[in-house]
């Protein structure tokens, strides 16, 4: 508290010193804009007013003003490191940006390890749901395999019943055929 109590009264002075100043060249430079801005105006009609006819030679002055206060906002402006003020200023800038640097490193922190605990959680259901799918598609495929089979062995079954039946009766024509030459002969 001392400290804050000995610094105060110096940038009380740096300010009183330099207090006209900044002032100073603020009010140059709205001025040197505000010229400027209405030299522009005349000069492309905008709004259609007609101050270029309405200036006529009178056009010097917005010139002669613009030109005076952006050289006064020019040399008027103040000076960095000019004071005790600007350099225990930039001290608590300093401070203040490596506490807003500091509390934005550990909100990133627990942000992200908020979302590892998340995905972390997500992706453990995820693994357990994804083995519960294979499972239940693993079985779908060895249903869908050994229906298959049995049908290959019905087919095979059918087949040899198929098989057999044109082999007798190819016997039987065969030997009809032989007794009924034979018969006929």
């Amino acid at each position: 508290m001392a400290a804050k109590k000995k610094a105060e009264p110096v940038a009380d002075n740096e300010k009183k010193k330099s207090g006209l100043g900044p002032l100073i060249h603020k009010v140059s430079g709205v001025l040197a804009v505000l010229s400027a801005t209405f030299l522009f105006a005349a000069t492309f009609d905008v709004g259609h007013m007609g101050l270029a006819p309405m200036l006529g030679s009178l056009t010097v002055i917005p010139v002669v003003t613009f030109a005076i206060f952006s050289i006064a906002a020019i040399f008027t402006m103040p000076k960095a490191g000019s004071g005790g003020a600007v350099a225990e200023n930039s001290e608590d800038v300093i401070a203040s940006f490596t506490q807003f640097q500091s509390k934005t490193a550990s909100r990133f922190a627990s942000l992200e390890n908020t979302i590892d605990m998340m995905s972390g959680t997500d992706k453990e259901s995820l693994i357990e749901e994804n083995k519960k799918l294979k499972a239940e598609l693993d079985a779908i495929h060895q249903a869908e395999r050994d229906k298959v089979d049995s049908e290959l062995e019905e087919l095979r079954k059918h087949n040899e019943q198929l098989e057999e039946e044109i082999k007798l009766w190819a016997r039987k024509a065969v030997e009809n055929a032989v007794n009924g030459q034979s018969q006929a002969a």
